[in-house]
């Protein structure tokens, strides 16, 4: 029988107002230890309102109706990789064939390459695994590190933060973002930079800064930075949890959010201005 999530709770405690699923709701809360992000996000509520849309001029809004459309093509292509697909997309050049039959796929934005390595973090549903897969053309060596903490479920992204280290993000309970260096063919672990509320979905380098998107589903997203400033995403994203980030022109971020899908599953394509530090485009669109 599948599990009930705390959303799915929440949800069908606004439609019948049921107060017996709000104390399900509650109850999960406590057992899987999310009472701080549910604090935080009441905090974020009261103080952290959604962002403005400031478009300049309508070069500027034409140049945003480009880049979304382009963004939501990139999205509509690939959104997830399954083991075939990898094997397809990346077994000429790595030996993707040696991943476990059990290996049931990743996010688009846990794959990158870097010093003739792939390198990729299941994002385990059924099995709930957060095995890192480093595969280079020769072998596929498997790092279960995130496998023995207990709240970690899923590897969100993996970003390449300079030409030897990467930073990984968990979830789903215990979300972490760790440093790790490349050594040679594998990865070791250097220290752990966020340890709480640092489940980034998504994560891009955009003029020479990186910019990380949160995961919050029905609750206050946002673009945050490794020094801590945090950009709210505008009231149609704003409690839409981050899927993915393109860029474009090294200036602008065009972040995918997303509802799940029993809170109605529509989508948002949000463009943030990473010079004026500001969202200059936020719409729905059709999936």
């Amino acid at each position: 029988m599948k599990k009930i999530s705390i959303a799915e709770y929440v949800v069908k405690f606004k439609k019948t107002k049921n107060p017996f699923h709000l104390i399900k709701a509650i109850i999960l809360i406590v057992r899987q230890g999310k009472i701080d992000e549910v604090v935080f996000s009441i905090y974020c509520q009261f103080f952290f309102k959604p962002s403005k849309v400031l478009v300049r001029n309508d070069d500027e809004l034409e140049e945003c109706m480009n880049m979304a459309s382009k963004a939501v093509a990139l999205y509509k292509d690939r959104r997830f990789f399954s083991r075939d697909q990898l094997i397809e997309s990346f077994g000429d050049k790595f030996n993707v064939r040696a991943l476990p039959l059990d290996f049931i796929g990743c996010r688009t934005e846990s794959i990158i390459q870097t010093n003739n390595l792939l390198i990729v973090g299941d994002y385990g549903t059924a099995n709930d695994s957060a095995t890192i897969a480093i595969i280079c053309r020769e072998r596929c060596t498997l790092n279960n590190f995130y496998n023995q903490l207990q709240g970690v479920r899923h590897i969100h992204s993996i970003h390449l933060f300079n030409k030897s280290e990467i930073l990984i993000s968990t979830g789903d309970t215990k979300k972490f973002t760790d440093l790790w260096i490349v050594e040679g063919n594998n990865i070791k672990f250097k220290k752990r930079i966020r340890r709480y509320l640092a489940g980034y979905t998504a994560a891009i380098k955009v003029n020479n800064q990186h910019f990380f998107g949160t995961d919050f589903s029905g609750r206050p997203n946002f673009i945050e930075t490794l020094d801590g400033e945090r950009y709210y995403f505008p009231s149609k994203a704003y409690k839409m949890w981050v899927f993915a980030f393109y860029s474009f022109s090294d200036r602008y971020i065009a972040s995918i959010n997303t509802e799940l899908i029993h809170e109605g599953n529509r989508k948002t394509l949000s463009i943030f201005d990473t010079a004026n530090k500001q969202f200059v485009f936020c719409e729905y669109f059709c999936d």
